[in-house]
């Protein structure tokens, strides 16, 4: 979702994103529910799963994980990328809250974890842009 939201928001501002995961399984397509919490906000993603590689890290200036386990999971395999890697959340000025991944049937948890998405979306995009205008 993070992703999607941020592609939307930063569509003409020459900055790069890629999405990966530690427990996706290559080739996977977007998760059903997730897909229609994005159309209902007429957010647009072409994604297929690609799992996290070293060049993937190596290639980032910032990586952001959605949970503290996972930047840490990350961190124990590359150390070398510990000083650009946060978790979305702290970057953005919330250091002790983590994006929790939705799961199940209900489409309340799908449309909160967007909501939350969203609002950490607007912080960074806010930030980016003011680097860029400098």
């Amino acid at each position: 979702m993070a992703v999607a939201v941020l592609q939307s928001k930063l569509s003409n501002s020459g900055v790069l994103l890629q999405s990966a995961g530690i427990s996706a399984t290559e080739g996977d397509s977007i998760d059903a529910k997730t897909e229609m919490v994005l159309q209902e906000q007429a957010i647009q993603l072409n994604h297929t799963a690609k799992i996290v590689s070293g060049n993937a890290l190596n290639w980032a200036d910032l990586i952001l994980t959605m949970t503290r386990n996972q930047k840490f999971l990350l961190i124990s395999q590359e150390p070398n990328i510990a000083d650009k890697i946060y978790t979305f959340q702290a970057y953005v000025g919330h250091p002790i809250h983590d994006i929790e991944s939705p799961s199940g049937d209900d489409l309340f948890e799908y449309r909160e974890c967007l909501r939350i998405i969203e609002a950490a979306c607007d912080l960074l995009v806010q930030e980016i842009l003011e680097e860029t205008e400098l």
